[in-house]
């Protein structure tokens, strides 16, 4: 045993060691912002993202694939390599003429940029995280958190009122990786964005109790007594926002639930993960085109043979990265952690809005995307384009700043993933849940998107806690034939 636990401890060592090399590489061929496309340069940087990927999973061989970072580097590959893909290997490109401009002037760089930040995370997921004291909490009510939720499912939809369901009640500015929906309806979407997670998980949570004591056999209890009200909220709470066809929502359930039950409860085998993988690409796909153009016309997509169409509507977020990169060379500064006030203070019930009023500060000063929609769009836009976790980043603390903050976000991952597990208590399990949930759309969001719903999820999850259980040793999930 201790033979391989040194084995094991030496491949590890060895693949950081060449992550390091590979991070060396990239900031040798460390490119200007507005440098073109140089092919060779976009090329080395593909096969060293590949090789990153590569070493990362070979890094961390688990039973489980359905992991925080198997979600965030799908995501991250889609909307920072794709079009850097198409546009080595595609036949044929999708006219865009603004991505393709911009493509033109900041490809190499956006591309080098997303690369070295890639590696960065990795190493930073590498770092070991210490076992905090496990701990079993009594979690209590759950019927109470479950009456919440339906109650503020029906308050959402008299508030959005009849015509949400075409969609036609957003006012389409988005920011970060959610919907804005206007007056008391966005107040209550952003409480539902917390409230039916909690519920989840603190199902979820419980359940995972119950399978050490063999009392089930299948997660899919939580449709049974006594959590049958929990599902009920749950399948309601996905079919109203599946007949809007909105995605963002139906993704942080249903990956959170499966991150829960695949580190908590059954280990997610490496086929079931790329099934489900495959299945949620074409399905978001989908329900985007569907929502543009009507539910028939959306099954024209199925006609295309064209196999960058099923993610093609989450890679045309990459336009946020060179947009940004754009924006800080005409501003010829950094905005120094200005973009990130809206995220941060967003936690705080109207706190961003007394504050930009206090200090007499527009939207697009304190938060990326409406920055980059500004930019683009104008200042009247009724849509908005989002923005990416790369520029975010960048916008605010520049190249250096991107490399160090992916670091610790790879950390922040590794800890998530840690604490999944469920042996450490119902808050660091609930945490890491909404986390978890997030993280597929954070190359598309902003670094701080997950903040709001991580705090306040945590918040309730301590008013739910009696007669915690606490030990010194790990107590290991069950793994479920």
């Amino acid at each position: 045993m201790k033979l391989l636990v040194t084995k094991r401890c030496l491949a590890n060592g060895a693949a950081n060691l060449l992550l390091l090399l590979v991070t060396a590489a990239c900031l040798f061929m460390w490119p200007e912002p507005d440098s073109g496309v140089t092919t060779s340069v976009i090329a080395t940087c593909l096969i060293l993202a590949a090789l990153t990927v590569c070493v990362h999973f070979l890094r961390e061989r688990e039973p489980n694939w359905l992991r925080i970072d198997t979600l965030f580097l799908i995501g991250y590959l889609i909307v920072n390599f794709q079009w850097p893909l198409m546009l080595m290997f595609a036949s044929d490109l999708p006219q865009q003429t603004q991505l393709l401009r911009l493509i033109g002037i900041y490809g190499t760089f956006v591309t080098w940029l997303s690369t070295v930040a890639l590696t960065c995370w990795s190493l930073g997921y590498a770092v070991a995280i210490p076992n905090p004291r496990t701990a079993v909490d009594n979690v209590t009510k759950l019927q109470l958190v479950t009456v919440c939720g339906f109650g503020l499912l029906l308050l959402f939809a008299l508030t959005a009122g009849p015509e949400y369901l075409s969609g036609a009640v957003y006012k389409e500015m988005r920011a970060g990786n959610t919907v804005s929906v206007t007056g008391l309806a966005g107040y209550v979407f952003t409480s539902l964005g917390v409230v039916v997670p909690v519920m989840m998980f603190a199902a979820l949570y419980r359940l995972r109790i119950e399978s050490k004591a063999l009392l089930f056999r299948s997660w899919t209890r939580i449709f049974a007594a006594p959590y049958a009200m929990t599902g009920f909220v749950l399948m309601t709470y996905l079919v109203v926002f599946l007949v809007a066809g909105e995605r963002g929502q139906i993704i942080q359930i249903v990956s959170g639930a499966a991150l829960a039950i695949g580190a908590s409860i059954r280990p997610i085998g490496l086929f079931r993960v790329a099934l489900l993988v495959g299945i949620g690409a074409v399905s978001v796909t989908f329900l985007g085109v569907a929502r543009s153009v009507g539910w028939l016309q959306g099954m024209s997509l199925f006609a295309s043979v064209d196999p960058w169409t099923f993610t093609q509507n989450l890679a045309n977020s990459v336009i946020t990265n060179y947009l940004g990169v754009e924006i800080v060379l005409l501003n010829d500064s950094l905005y120094h952690g200005q973009l990130w006030i809206s995220n941060i203070l967003g936690a705080i019930p109207f706190a961003t809005s007394a504050f930009m009023q206090l200090m007499d500060l527009a939207p697009h000063e304190v938060s990326g995307p409406a920055l980059i929609t500004r930019h683009a769009l104008g200042e009247d836009a009724h849509t908005g384009l989002g923005t990416s976790l790369v520029v975010d980043i960048y916008m605010n603390v520049g190249t250096t700043g991107t490399m160090a903050m992916m670091f610790l976000y790879g950390i922040a991952c590794r800890a998530m993933q840690l604490y999944l597990s469920g042996r450490y208590g119902f808050v660091r399990f609930l945490a890491a849940g909404v986390f978890g949930s997030l993280v597929f759309y954070m190359a598309r969001g902003s670094l701080f998107v997950q903040l709001l719903p991580t705090l306040w999820g945590g918040l309730i999850a301590l008013s739910m806690i009696r007669n915690v259980r606490r030990s010194g040793s790990s107590v290991p999930a069950l793994q479920l034939p």
